[in-house]
């Protein structure tokens, strides 16, 4: 009798546990919801623009949640959950990282500081490609690049950036540890360590333009720069961007929430432009519009919300700072001058490049990434090929908006910023390429294991499409400075259809025929602008649209190869 009252008492207890273990799961999971709900930047966009059903995605993550069996189970479903998303900023990391404070107690200054080499294993393998010549030289660590040739004599200068970030490049760590004379043993923490990165991040910028000089001596007549597998990086995108042009570019909108993070750094950004207002800048107009519209915003991100309103309270500065654009040497001296515009406090020369520039992504192309393409497309300042990119926009500024988990004590990462585009639309639902490569092998950034879906076409795509407009050669007074077109405009794409058509994409050396949809390029037709409107087998096209072009060759006839360089970056995938 008294086996059975144990046995009946551990199922018992075994019952009980179980449930306890569901409960702490669903207190973290309706935590995840409480933040989304409360400053998750992107959340009116993956709405409205993305369609996201997003009461009935919660109803069935619960459901879910209440039947795991295991803590890896657990884990699996708020994955899914939060990647249902699509944002390449929402997350959650279980383990968390070593703080800053941990990375003091060994090491070389630089290894304290954060910066280590990366193998890029991410980018095209241009070697793969007979034809191609690396430069090999001082700069060939820091930003590699290279020569290949064209037919009719063309040249394309490869530059390839693996991060916009400087802490993958420990040499120039080190030259500018010797520069500012610091000791191994030293500490570098607070306005040593920001003057220490900025001095870092102007090496990189030296390397970058001497890089571009020495792909102009060897013949490049255009300039190819592949961010494929790129996930981001810092500000340094901004004076990266800026020297690879010398059309003044102009910065996307900034958009902000409502919350006491963007309080304070509202605050310590308007307390500096009211510094240099009292200490000799009273007169100075422009640090008078610079106070104005710094105060209006932090009065928007305190401001509380009655009723339903958006996540996004503002769109009155912008990515680059209060000013979208400052030519270098512009602005007045004193505090204000990097919060009027960021990149005042690199040295850069703006048109370092003066070469028509081509910008190679991919689905893995993300963050600032997805900036530094956004910013050329809509300044009309290069083309942009390859796949749509990740959707990840705008992340984390100063630190960003962390959130512990009570159960599991894991972290909860949410953007707390967005950046609108020229035509209005969020960068987070990725950018759309002008020229639409289908490289292979790639990814699914939706799917829940991030692996390509089982049965899916490897390099192909079984989809219903409805061709939402067309686009046809464009007069010269729609033509970007460079004289190529400008795709990536709404208003320049005419001739919409309704039309649905159904066929299997599959990528070509020449894909001039689009007879899989029924439709066959006329001398006039440009390109089709498709939606997806039914997805099977994990379809590689996302549901947002992309352009297929009827021509695989530039206007200025610099590819004539794609099977090759296709080949070349499938290789680079999986090196």
């Amino acid at each position: 009798m008294e086996s059975v009252m144990n046995v009946t008492a551990a199922l018992f207890l075994g019952v009980v546990t179980a449930a306890t273990d569901a409960d702490r799961w669903m207190a973290d999971f309706e935590q995840i919801v409480c933040e989304i709900d409360s400053h998750y930047a992107n959340l009116d966009s993956v709405i409205v623009d993305r369609g996201m059903d997003l009461p009935e995605i919660e109803k069935s993550t619960a459901e879910r949640l209440r039947s795991v069996n295991t803590d890896d189970e657990a884990r699996a479903v708020i994955n899914g959950f939060l990647n249902a998303f699509g944002d390449g900023h929402v997350g959650v990391e279980w383990s968390i990282p070593a703080s800053p404070a941990d990375l003091e107690t060994a090491g070389t200054l630089c290894d304290r500081l954060g910066y280590r080499a990366r193998e890029d294993r991410s980018g095209i393998d241009f070697s793969r490609i007979p034809e191609y010549r690396p430069i090999d030289d001082e700069d060939s660590a820091d930003v590699p690049g290279g020569i290949l040739p064209f037919h009719g004599g063309a040249k394309a200068g490869v530059v390839r950036i693996q991060l916009f970030s400087s802490d993958q490049h420990p040499r120039l760590c080190r030259i500018a540890q010797r520069q500012l004379k610091l000791a191994d043993d030293q500490s570098c923490e607070g306005d040593c360590r920001h003057r220490f990165n900025n001095r870092v991040d102007d090496l990189l910028t030296a390397s970058l333009e001497r890089r571009l000089k020495s792909l102009r001596r060897a013949g490049a007549t255009t300039i190819v720069v592949d961010i494929t597998g790129n996930g981001g990086g810092s500000d340094w995108v901004e004076p990266a961007a800026r020297v690879l042009t010398p059309i003044p570019l102009q910065a996307s909108a900034m958009g902000f929430i409502r919350h006491a993070h963007w309080v304070k750094q509202l605050g310590e950004e308007l307390d500096d432009v009211e510094y240099d207002l009292v200490n000799g800048g009273a007169k100075n107009v422009l640090l008078q519009r610079a106070a104005k519209s710094l105060r209006e915003a932090k009065n928007a991100a305190s401001s509380t919300c009655q009723g339903p309103c958006p996540m996004i309270v503002s769109r009155s500065l912008f990515a680059s700072g209060v000013l979208s654009y400052a030519k270098p040497g512009s602005l007045p001296e004193g505090r204000a001058s990097s919060t009027l515009f960021h990149p005042s406090r690199y040295t850069y020369h703006e048109g370092a490049n003066e070469l028509p520039l081509i910008i190679l992504v991919d689905q893995r192309t993300a963050s600032a990434s997805e900036y530094f393409s956004a910013l050329m497309q809509d300044n009309g300042a290069g083309t942009v090929a390859g796949q749509p990119t990740r959707g990840a926009g705008c992340g984390h500024t100063n630190g960003g908006i962390y959130a512990t988990l009570a159960n599991s004590g894991a972290r909860l990462s949410l953007p707390d910023c967005a950046r609108f585009r020229s035509d209005g639309s969020n960068e987070v639902v990725g950018i759309t390429p002008d020229v639409l490569i289908p490289w292979g092998g790639v990814r699914q950034p939706l799917s829940e294991s991030g692996e390509d879906s089982e049965g899916a076409p490897r390099n192909g795509c079984a989809c219903s499409f409805r061709i939402l407009n067309s686009s046809f050669d464009l007069p010269p007074s729609s033509r970007s400075r460079r004289g190529t077109p400008n795709l990536s405009s709404r208003s320049r794409r005419v001739g919409i259809s309704g039309e649905t058509r159904s066929g299997f994409v599959e990528p070509a050396e020449d894909p001039s025929s689009l007879r899989s949809f029924g439709v066959t390029c006329s001398p006039a037709l440009r390109s089709l602008h498709l939606r997806c409107a039914r997805q099977d087998n994990g379809c590689q096209i996302p549901v947002f649209g992309s352009t297929l072009l009827c021509s695989a060759i530039w206007q200025d006839g610099t590819l004539t190869s794609l099977h090759s360089l296709r080949e070349a970056r499938d290789t680079g995938t999986n090196r």
